[in-house]
């Protein structure tokens, strides 16, 4: 029996489906996804347990909290008393060891306590540890990455789909209508746009107190007899994906950026998104029209289908597959995005960390080759396997 035939068996993987290789690589992806969400509990000064006078605390755990609500993270004690378990790395992201500044070496001789507070993947300038730089990088990519894919689908799919949907005809209003439509419509840009960035609920109540305006200003309208025009919805969603088309991404990403007071994270999420939606708005728009003249589609609307009903029951499950794949090739443009970015020190807040502000950092040694093997490697094997995994099925993500 051949090797690959065993290891096919042995996985009980077919032929025509999964390799061993992408199923290999998936993992590593789904690896580096926990080390990112996890980063507070791998590299950390605070302990990890704590057991101080009979009572019980865990630290990190703060950390990792902190990280999931997109909220500053609290400064360690000097100490921390008691019985203790510590991180398997001891320093955080942004730790600085003064007594290994200026680009320590892998496998170089350190002045550490012990071997399990070595920094076994060196030092950048400034003494902090490459590992857990590494870790937080990780982290930071996957929170720009996913959230820039997640809001660029849900805004292109439904503006792309909706318009198929509508058409230039389905949509009539009134222009006292049109116009209270057009004022709630930036209101809800807006508001939309500051609970994202400050992480705010009171924002986003207010935006779901706008929505709710928008279906009650559809209302109030029917029962008064006034001129009513067709909304050309269709039409205008064309012109505005071909007015973002026709000027590049990063002439866009880089007009948008100063428009922000400082660098953050939702910041570029944000500029991401707003470039990203157009081409799952394409993809939406095209995918339904073609369900739309299927003949049981002309059926069910004939009987009184509604459009919501149509849209989650009969467009969406019929175009998630499509929407999967180009996610997944958005996804790894959003990460190499956010490290070219970073490192032309255009991305994140100045006290984090990525696999672009470590490539640039490298640029001030040119000797620190392990300043970029480490994170080019890592940044290069995530979009590889990205790249891989979705060449035959998006779904051997899963």
């Amino acid at each position: 029996m051949k090797l690959n035939d065993w290891l096919l068996d042995k996985f009980k993987i077919k032929r025509d489906s999964r390799s061993f290789a992408q199923i290999v690589l998936s993992r590593f992806l789904w690896l580096f996804l926990l080390i990112g969400l996890f980063n507070g509990l791998i590299a950390n000064q605070k302990p990890i347990f704590q057991l101080h006078e009979g009572s019980v605390h865990f630290p990190a755990f703060g950390d990792v909290w902190s990280d999931w609500t997109f909220t500053k993270r609290i400064r360690p004690k000097p100490t921390y008393e008691g019985w203790t378990i510590p991180a398997p790395i001891r320093y955080a992201y942004n730790t600085i060891d003064e007594k290994h500044m200026s680009f320590t070496k892998p496998g170089e001789s350190q002045n550490v306590l012990s071997l399990w507070h070595r920094h076994w993947l060196g030092t950048d300038g400034l003494g902090r540890d490459v590992a857990a730089g590494l870790a937080r990088s990780l982290f930071n990519s996957t929170k720009v990455g996913l959230l820039a894919t997640i809001l660029a689908i849900i805004l292109g799919t439904l503006i792309g789909a909706l318009a198929a949907i509508f058409g230039d005809h389905k949509i009539k209003v009134n222009y006292f209508q049109g116009f209270v439509y057009l004022i709630l419509a930036v209101y809800l840009c807006y508001y939309i746009i500051l609970a994202l960035k400050l992480w705010s609920g009171l924002y986003f109540l207010v935006a779901l107190v706008i929505l709710f305006l928008f279906f009650v200003n559809g209302i109030i309208w029917k029962h008064l007899k006034l001129k009513q025009v067709a909304l050309p919805f269709d039409q205008l969603t064309s012109r505005l994906i071909e007015i973002r088309r026709s000027i590049p991404g990063l002439v866009w990403i880089l007009a948008c950026l100063p428009l922000f007071k400082t660098n953050s994270s939702m910041n570029l999420v944000l500029v991401l998104a707003f470039i990203g939606w157009t081409t799952f708005a394409r993809v939406a728009r095209a995918e339904t029209l073609n369900i739309i003249n299927d003949g049981y589609i002309k059926y069910i609307e004939a009987v009184g289908v509604g459009s919501r009903r149509l849209l989650f029951k009969h467009v969406l499950p019929n175009i998630k597959d499509s929407l999967i794949t180009m996610g997944v090739f958005a996804l790894g443009s959003n990460i190499l995005l956010e490290a070219g970015l970073s490192f032309l020190g255009l991305g994140l807040e100045a006290d984090e960390i990525s696999f672009g502000s470590m490539l640039s950092v490298a640029k001030g040694n040119l000797t620190a080759w392990w300043m970029v093997i480490f994170p080019g490697g890592l940044l290069f094997m995530i979009l590889f396997s990205l790249r891989l995994l979705i060449d035959n099925d998006p779904k051997t993500l899963i």
